[in-house]
């Protein structure tokens, strides 16, 4: 059961009133929430330097289920894409916003793992 292991990995949470809608469209805080849930990626999205100064100003309390300081710091690494200081946090998440923040997490995580030509290396010899 695949909600089940996100719920025991604390992936998704659920809604307030105790229910999964496994039917319903996720919506981009949603999604943002769950991208920042995974335990695995939380030290290295910190990691990720900063790229944008985003505040937003429409996550408001109808969107008290996402953390707002996630969704800043998905949005102003580049991660997930913003307007201006638009979230639009209630919006559909596309397929295209998800393969997206997967492949940019990707390639930054692994651009971070690449150690610098001289690790290593104590002494170079040029001639």
């Amino acid at each position: 059961n695949y909600i089940g292991m996100a719920v025991s990995k604390r992936y998704i949470q659920g809604y307030k009133d105790k229910t999964f809608k496994p039917d319903q469209a996720l919506n981009r805080a949603e999604f943002a929430t769950m991208l920042c849930n995974i335990s695995t990626l939380k030290t290295k999205i910190t990691n990720i330097p900063a790229v944008n100064n985003f505040s937003f100003t429409d996550i408001t309390s109808e969107f008290n289920y996402a953390n707002k300081a996630d969704i800043l710091k998905l949005a102003n690494r580049g991660i997930i894409s913003a307007n201006g200081d638009k979230f639009n946090p209630g919006a559909k998440v596309t397929r295209a916003e998800v393969v997206y923040a997967i492949n940019k997490l990707y390639v930054e995580i692994k651009n971070a793992e690449i150690k610098t030509p001289t690790d290593g290396i104590d002494e170079i010899n040029v001639q």
